[in-house]
């Protein structure tokens, strides 16, 4: 048991989230309890299987819960969608077709420099560019 959660923990690591599942299963099984469990939360969250995610995480030992949800959070699953989050800052409210940037000001809306008329595309965040 232990050594297939070892085993388990360095897959989910390497991104053999699917091995991983498996072989904390097994251990769970053979009596792996918490440790399992988290393992398995962290490989469905890999999997990006919000559902079992969730099912299993009720099980992971508190100790444990903090890294666990950090783990998934980094592989792009967040498991605790209602925790307040810190408040954006809100730019100006720009024309279509612009951004605001940081300064507080509206730019012109771009995909590359080809967009900009040989000023700069310059990546603001969140998806957005603008020409600077």
């Amino acid at each position: 048991m232990t050594a297939d959660l070892d085993e388990a923990d360095r897959l989910v690591r390497a991104g053999d989230h699917g091995r991983a599942s498996f072989l904390a299963r097994r251990a769970l099984r053979r009596g792996g309890g918490g440790r399992a469990y988290a393992v398995m939360v962290i490989a469905a969250c890999g999997e990006k299987d919000l559902g079992s995610a969730k099912a299993f995480l009720a099980q992971v030992p508190r100790g444990q819960l903090a890294r666990v949800k950090r783990e998934c959070q980094r592989l792009g699953l967040d498991l605790d969608p209602g925790r307040p989050r810190a408040a954006r800052p809100q730019g100006p409210a720009c024309p279509p077709g612009q951004v605001a940037w940081e300064d507080g000001r509206c730019y012109q809306s771009c995909v590359s420099n080809r967009d900009c008329g040989g000023r700069t595309c310059t990546p603001f965040g969140g998806g957005r560019s603008g020409c600077l």
